[in-house]
């Protein structure tokens, strides 16, 4: 039995470098917020993130639904690239964001059945972020 080949994914060399700068800046933000980072349990292994951060992140959730809600007016689009840096959300709802759709089984679910405006969005939109993640530093 002969295996299939290997197809190599085509990820344009400017998305990696704005995906490192976003995920840079998501760190700096974090580390602003609960400088020396979040701590683990010894023994459990579980994140003790301090009451600041977890406040932070309850506003980030909340910011980036309503950033959603404000997207159902547009149509769907493989991507949001075509939007003017204004449209942007914050980095804090970037980072919700970008959160989400590390489950992307839950991130497409959510889009067909429970959030419609989700399901519009495609993909991030790394043209239009590289300017507004620099300006971060």
């Amino acid at each position: 039995m002969v295996a299939a080949p290997l197809i190599s994914p085509s990820i344009p060399t400017h998305d990696i470098q704005t995906h490192i700068l976003l995920m840079r800046a998501m760190h700096k933000l974090q580390v602003d917020i609960q400088p020396g980072g979040v701590p683990f349990d010894s023994q459990s292994g579980v994140p003790q993130p301090s009451d600041s951060m977890l406040s932070f992140l309850h506003h980030a959730v909340q910011r980036f639904g309503a950033w959603v809600d404000a997207q159902k007016h547009i149509e769907r689009r493989p991507s949001l690239s075509s939007l003017s840096q204004e449209h942007i959300p914050p980095l804090d709802v970037l980072m919700i964001w970008h959160a989400y759709m590390l489950s992307p089984s839950s991130y497409y679910e959510d889009g067909q059945e429970n959030i419609p405006a989700l399901g519009k969005l495609g993909g991030m939109p790394w043209h239009t972020l590289v300017c507004h993640v620099i300006g971060f530093y």
